[in-house]
Parts: structure tokens; C-alpha cells; sequence
């Protein structure tokens, strides 16, 4: 049998435990399988600032694969491959999810921004151990400087239902531009 170059491992039900914690044994497997001689990457659809939290944790040289692959950088966090959103269908976007229920969030490759302070919000910057801004979201590009791009819009709802909904009208309007899906029962990204 061949050694794996690469371990990707996912973060979230995968690497975390409930309390999303990093266990000790965990740890130490980790630890093991780079000195072994094992490239490790930690994959999730979280931002490169969630993951890098993690890493930085770990204290360990990892590799990132941030928002579901759209952003991915070396164990050094140099940029490998990135695929972000373009500005015009972001803001369309944008502009239709503020005319729904749902609470969203806009993902950039160096910060995260909510439209409005919510207990989605206080849970985000909790769990990703990163600070969110509460702003505007439809005059984004007031917001967005130099480098900074937007790679992922997260929309929440506590209605399954409603999530089932409106995940179906947004593919049938953005589905030919953008990857659009349900990550969890309440979530839309």
C-alpha cells in the first residue's frame, strides 16, 4: 500500500469534538503523522481566520482548505488556488437575502461581516474564535479594499422548511453562477 502525501481532514463533527475542542489524543495523532512525514490540511467551509485559530492551536504546520475549497493556502498560508465570488453576483445576492427572513453573513478571504447583530452572530464569533462586523452588507464595496474578495455568503433560518425553500429559489436564480446548498437543516451557503 502507498503512504498518502496528503491527510485532509475536516474540521467541524470530524476534528472538533462537541465542545469543539481539539482532543489530546487527537493532538498527539496529528503531531505523529507530521513527523512521520505527512502533509496535513484542515478542509472546512470556515473562513481561513476560523481555521487558522485552529492551526494556530495546534501549533502544528498545516495546510488550509477554507470555504468549502474556495480558498486554499500552504502550511506557510501562501495562497495555492482561490475561486471567490464575483463582486456583481455577490451584491445581487445580497440584495435578494435582505428581502428575505433569513440572517446572513458575508465571508471575505480577511474578515466576516452580518448585516445586523444576532444570536447567529454571537454563535459565529464563539465557534470560529474570529470577529464578525456588523455593517451594511449592500453597500459592500465601501467595504471591500485592496485584496479583500468575497467567497461566501451564509444565510441562516431556525425554519428548516423555510431553509428548504428559499435554497431552491436561490439555485434557480444564481445556480448557473454560483454553488449554492444546504450545509445543515438551517443553513443556506
Amino acid at each position: 500500500m502507498q503512504t498518502p502525501k496528503l491527510i485532509c481532514i475536516d474540521v467541524d463533527g470530524t476534528l472538533l469534538d462537541r465542545k469543539h475542542a481539539v482532543g489530546d489524543r487527537t493532538k498527539t495523532a496529528l503531531a505523529a503523522a507530521i513527523e512521520a512525514g505527512h502533509h496535513l490540511a484542515l478542509v472546512s467551509g470556515r473562513s481561513p481566520q476560523s481555521l487558522g485559530a485552529i492551526k494556530e492551536e495546534l501549533a502544528l504546520p498545516l495546510a488550509l482548505g477554507t470555504f468549502n475549497g474556495a480558498l486554499t493556502m500552504d502550511k506557510t498560508d501562501t495562497i495555492i488556488d482561490q475561486h471567490p465570488i464575483e463582486y456583481s453576483i455577490a451584491q445581487k445576492l445580497l440584495l435578494d437575502l435582505e428581502e428575505s427572513e433569513l440572517v446572513f453573513f458575508l465571508y471575505t478571504n480577511y474578515r466576516w461581516y452580518a448585516h445586523t447583530h444576532t444570536t447567529w452572530f454571537d454563535k459565529e464569533e464563539r465557534l470560529s474564535k474570529s470577529k464578525g462586523t456588523i455593517t451594511s452588507l449592500t453597500e459592500l464595496e465601501e467595504h471591500l479594499s485592496g485584496e479583500e474578495q468575497p467567497y461566501k455568503l451564509l444565510a441562516m433560518h431556525e425554519d428548516p422548511h423555510y431553509i428548504e425553500t428559499k435554497t431552491k429559489l436561490l439555485q434557480k436564480t444564481y445556480g448557473d453562477e454560483i454553488n449554492i446548498f444546504t450545509s445543515h437543516p438551517n443553513y443556506i451557503e
